[in-house]
Formats: C-alpha cells, sequence, structure tokens
C-alpha cells in the first residue's frame, strides 16, 4: 500500500515496484497515476483513490496494458467519465466504479465477459447499458443510492443474466414489479423512499433460492402471499412505516432470522 505518500514520486516508484515480481495487490492514493503504471505488468489487484484536497484522479490510459488485473477500484476518484479503454482488461472479475460522479457507463463495458462483481452505488447514473445484458458471469451487482436510476432499464438490462445471485438497490418508484424475473438471485437489498403505500408482488415467489430478503421503505408496506412461498428465506429484514403480513406468513419454515423492528404491524 502507497496510500497517503503524498509526496512520492509514483514516476519513479512505480518502474522499481513492478521489478518485485510476486507483488500482486497494490493500494495507491494520488492526484496523478502516470504513464509508468504499466510497469505493474504482474499486479492482479489495484485500488486507486483520489487525495483528499484533489477534486479527481488523473489516470493514465498506460493502466489498459495491465493484462493481469483480476480486481480494479475507481471508487472515490472524482470521475466524471469511465473511459472506454477499460473493456480492454480482459481478465477483470471486480470492478468499483461507486462514488463517482459519472452520469454513464461506456457501451462497451459488456466486453468484460470474466466480470463477477460490479459496485456501480453512489453514483448519477440513469440508466445501464445494454451490453451489461453479455455478462454472463456476474454474480454481484451494486446500484444503491443512485437517486435517478432508471429501475426498469435495471431487469431489462440484467434481469436474464443466469449467475446473478445478489442484487443491492435503491429506488425513487414502486417496488419492481419484475423482480420475479431474476429467479437466480440469493441476497436482495431494496431501499425505497416512495410515499405510496407498495405492495410486494406475487411474482417474488419465483426467486427461489433467495435466502436474504432486507426491505427498507418509506412508506405502508404490504408483503404478499408469495413471500412466504420463498421456502429457503431464512433472514429477512424490514424496516417501514407500517407493515401488512400475509396470512400464510408462518410458512416460512426455514426461516432463521426475523427482524422487524421500527414497523408498526
Amino acid at each position: 500500500s502507497l496510500d497517503y505518500c503524498e509526496n512520492l514520486d509514483l514516476s519513479q516508484a512505480l518502474p522499481i515496484i513492478g521489478k518485485l515480481h510476486k507483488i500482486k495487490y497494490l493500494a495507491l492514493k494520488s492526484y496523478k497515476i502516470p504513464k509508468e503504471i504499466h510497469f505493474l505488468k504482474n499486479i492482479e489487484h489495484l485500488s486507486i483513490q483520489k487525495v483528499c484536497r484533489e477534486e479527481f484522479v488523473d489516470i493514465s490510459p498506460y493502466l489498459q496494458y495491465l493484462s493481469h488485473l483480476k480486481s480494479l477500484s475507481f471508487s472515490d476518484c472524482g470521475l466524471k467519465e469511465i473511459p472506454n479503454w477499460l473493456s480492454k482488461l480482459k481478465n477483470l472479475e471486480s470492478l468499483l466504479l461507486g462514488e463517482n460522479p459519472i452520469q454513464n457507463l461506456p457501451a462497451n463495458i459488456g466486453d468484460l465477459k470474466n466480470l463477477k462483481y460490479l459496485y456501480l452505488s453512489k453514483t448519477n447514473i440513469k440508466k445501464l447499458p445494454q451490453s451489461l445484458s453479455k455478462l454472463h458471469h456476474l454474480e454481484e451487482i451494486e446500484l444503491d443510492f443512485i437517486p435517478n436510476l432508471n429501475i426498469q432499464s435495471v431487469f431489462k438490462v440484467i434481469g436474464h443474466l443466469p449467475k446473478i445471485k445478489k442484487l443491492y438497490l435503491s429506488a425513487s418508484t414502486k417496488f419492481p414489479p419484475k423482480i420475479g424475473e431474476m429467479p437466480y438471485l440469493e441476497d436482495l437489498i431494496i431501499d425505497s423512499d416512495y410515499k405510496t403505500k407498495q405492495v410486494i408482488p406475487n411474482s417474488i415467489s419465483n426467486i427461489k433460492n433467495l435466502c436474504f430478503l432486507r426491505l427498507r421503505f418509506a412508506s405502508i408496506l404490504e408483503l404478499s402471499e408469495g413471500l412466504a412461498k420463498l421456502s429457503k428465506l431464512e433472514t429477512l429484514r424490514i424496516e417501514t412505516k407500517k407493515i401488512i403480513l400475509p396470512k400464510n406468513f408462518g410458512e416460512l419454515e426455514n426461516l432463521k432470522e426475523l427482524n422487524l423492528s421500527n414497523c408498526n404491524i
């Protein structure tokens, strides 16, 4: 880790680090990532953050030549755009782009065919590019605290990905009616500040492998009978203004944790 080494000249340090062939992890906090980043040919895990007093990190396109990268974090780098050359990092399995004021993702992000984890929370993205539907190895995506995200685009683009198991979502609209179109989910977290009464659709019963469900709503929330058919559900946590439970709620026979704190039942 080279965090907080603000006076370190990376253009000199990176070639030296590049000669240490067994180094696989590197964390940097800097205002600029120079072209000498390409010397880190054996790096597999790279985390970059901006220095507190700087507005953003100036990242060299030479980073695209780190062909062994498996995980890359640009979180909190002050980025307004994500470069198109990112798609050349074909071995990436984990990509963190959250906590940046980005509004769009590159159209070619779907070329990262080995991607398993995508972190986009706390951005200004409005919709997901269609190319994400090609990420057939994607297992987890975080989309919480994105105020203007088009929820319908989320399910249209990633709803049928066969390996997606974890979804974290914030919404300012109604509970997504197409949630049942993601049958492979195991963990689901949804936060909503929508003020009108909401009903969990019966189609949630289609998510047969769901083990963990957390719902945080600002409105009255009615649980459908379909929720009680989630036979593998082990953890249910709900925070809401008022909750209406279905008559068959007791059919959740494998439930191990039930948290209804702050709910007016």
